[in-house]
């Protein structure tokens, strides 16, 4: 094991390479002694259990999951580009319609996947997804699966849960929800990527969730002044405040944006 890489809950994430094959990877070293509530503890299986299950090029890799008294290692693969929300800042959001659509089609492919399987992610975001270089070559990789829920076609939570930019109306009301908060983030994240803006913006989070829930969304940044009517129809449909409105995976990716923008 080598350099720390980031922090997470409950541990940090180290720098490791395998002695055999000397391939980098990325340990997450959570402490035992951190998850004290089953709630905390059955949220780390989780995570380990819906690892396992993927296997997709878009959804970052379980190689190894070990336990001793003290710690939990997830041996994943090493992502060498870091996440989007460092690579959007970098290139200070300065990113054409094309490339934005390249990102978001990995993304939308990695979330049909997740859809087969019944797993909601609940906390998509920039930070949350990696890539493998950062540049128009890099590979979308999604990660951090620790709030995700594994539901039925027509089970529906009303918990609480996520980033408070990338959140859907439908879980600040307590309404009960599905896959449909997954649709909002990647609108929100499409509408971050092409502008450097959240589309509800505020100065504390109960603000924040006030423009979530009740104010409409607008284009008025100079940001927006050479966008494609299409885009803004895509980012529109994805934030919809009505679950039974709002476009689904599928529409998503087979919106004419995509096909315009090969």
């Amino acid at each position: 094991m080598g350099e720390k890489l980031g922090n997470g809950s409950f541990g940090l994430v180290v720098l490791g390479r395998h002695i055999k094959t000397k391939t980098l990877v990325a340990i997450k070293i959570l402490t035992k002694k951190h998850i004290k509530t089953l709630s905390q503890n059955e949220s780390v299986r989780k995570e380990i259990g819906i690892l396992k299950l993927c296997h997709h090029p878009f959804i970052v890799r379980l190689l190894d999951h070990l336990e001793d008294n003290e710690y939990i290692y997830i041996v994943t693969e090493y992502i060498e580009g870091g996440n989007l929300n460092d690579y959007f800042k970098n290139n200070k959001f300065n990113f054409t319609e094309k490339q934005a659509a390249n990102i978001m089609k990995q993304i939308a492919s990695g979330i049909d996947y997740l859809n087969q399987y019944g797993i909601v992610h609940r906390d998509l975001k920039p930070g949350n997804i990696m890539i493998t270089q950062p540049n128009d070559s890099g590979i979308i990789k999604i990660a951090d699966f620790g709030l995700s829920k594994i539901l039925s076609p027509n089970e529906r939570i009303i918990s609480h849960a996520g980033t408070p930019n990338f959140m859907a109306p439908e879980i600040l009301l307590g309404t009960p929800y599905n896959n449909e908060v997954d649709i909002w983030a990647i609108g929100v994240i499409l509408f971050y990527m092409l502008s450097g803006d959240y589309p509800f913006e505020g100065g504390s989070n109960s603000e924040i969730y006030k423009k979530i829930t009740y104010h409409s969304i607008q284009f008025n940044y100079f940001h927006w002044r050479e966008r494609s009517d299409s885009v803004k129809n895509l980012i529109k449909s994805c934030l919809e405040k009505y679950m039974d409105k709002r476009i689904d995976i599928y529409e998503f990716i087979n919106h004419p944006w995509f096909s315009e923008k090969e």
